[in-house]
């Protein structure tokens, strides 16, 4: 009898429920970014950068948010 765990998660339904669930996530994003601006609080230049898989700021970043 096969794991139903590694069945269900190589399914065809689960990566089309990944996918609509990626797309929704978009739409989200988009629709509250269409709505507020945002303002870096801090220089580009002061921001200290990790050199990881992805080049990501080394303690966050600093951001106002505004409707616009």
């Amino acid at each position: 009898m096969p794991n139903t765990e590694n069945v269900l998660y190589d399914s065809d339904m689960f990566l089309t429920g990944q996918r609509f669930a990626m797309l929704e996530e978009k739409v989200v994003l988009s629709s509250v970014l269409r709505k507020v601006r945002l303002q870096s609080l801090d220089k580009r230049e002061d921001i200290p950068l990790l050199l990881e898989l992805v080049l990501r700021p080394q303690n966050g970043l600093r951001i106002k948010i505004s409707p616009r």
